[in-house]
């Protein structure tokens, strides 16, 4: 016998989840990149060199009390923890959502259709509706964001930690912070919007005005070249970058040399930080962005 939605807890790591429509639905979603406590005594069970916050979401989701968790295939490492999952977790339902690999329409209609096929399995443990409920407007999700004005640090990257959110918060004082990274946004959701609102009517794939207006994540094929278009737009208002990544992140490091080029070209500082997620000490990324805020704080004095 199915169960109801009502009050059943579904865990996801990845903001490319429709964590909205899912509320409506009646689950509450958890997003799991907030501390937890975990038992010291809790081992890894996924190889140490995978990276950091896959390493973490394994412990949060066997300590846990959860009835689900639906996961991305972003990279190799939510792969090798999806297989773990099935294989070795209790959990009662486990998915891998398949996502987009660029920001165009016909990406859009593919993640719609991986979105289908989540709902079709869902159905099979949960009482759920029908993904054409769907209730927020495009115009309501969709974020048009610019650099504020005045001085500003950008802190690109995918899961950033709460702990490092203090961190920066407590050594830009002197900057506004924008962020960007797989915890400001709600792609998952914006998609669906838009491709609804457009189901049978004026959706033309290379039209690019419906495209949400947000940045691609790292593992996306247009992810630098969104970077340099933004970058170059926007690097008046823009004094540093700082690029966190969980330690092992395939996906940010790849982009690393690319983002450093680019912000190079424009004189923009940069600073590369990697933080073993899930240990809430900062250690030395903390003295090494407490040096970069006091190099900023120099070169804006000359």
């Amino acid at each position: 016998m199915k169960e109801k939605a009502r009050s059943l807890k579904i865990a996801y790591m990845c903001s490319y989840v429709p964590y909205k429509f899912m509320e409506q639905q009646g689950f509450e979603m958890i997003y799991i990149n907030q501390p937890y406590n975990i038992s010291k005594e809790m081992h890894d069970k996924l190889p140490v060199n995978l990276c950091s916050y896959v390493r973490y979401c394994q412990k949060v989701v066997e300590t846990g009390d959860f009835d689900g968790i639906i996961l991305t295939n972003c990279c190799n490492g939510v792969q090798r923890l999806y297989d773990y999952m099935k294989s070795e977790v209790k959990i009662r339902f486990c998915y891998l959502l398949e996502l987009p690999r660029k920001n165009t329409l016909k990406e859009y209609e593919f993640y719609y259709k991986s979105v289908s096929l989540l709902v079709e399995e869902m159905k099979k443990y949960f009482d759920i509706g029908d993904i054409s409920i769907l209730k927020k407007s495009p115009e309501e999700i969709r974020v048009k964001e610019k650099v504020p004005d005045g001085r500003t640090v950008l802190a690109l990257g995918s899961a950033v930690s709460p702990s490092t959110m203090e961190t920066l918060n407590d050594y830009f004082t002197s900057y506004n912070i924008l962020v960007k990274a797989c915890s400001t946004r709600q792609s998952g959701d914006a998609i669906l919007e838009i491709r609804n609102k457009f189901t049978g009517r004026d959706f033309d794939i290379s039209n690019k005005e419906f495209l949400i207006d947000a940045e691609p994540c790292p593992r996306m094929n247009d992810f630098t070249g969104w970077f340099k278009q933004f970058i170059a737009q926007q690097h008046t208002g823009l004094c540093g970058v700082v690029y966190i990544s969980p330690q092992r992140c395939d996906n940010l490091l790849l982009s690393y040399p690319h983002v450093k080029k680019i912000c190079d070209s424009l004189h923009i500082p940069i600073i590369q930080i990697e933080e073993e997620y899930g240990s809430w000490a900062m250690g030395q990324p903390s003295v090494r962005l407490e040096a970069f805020a006091e190099n900023l704080g120099f070169k804006g004095k000359k």
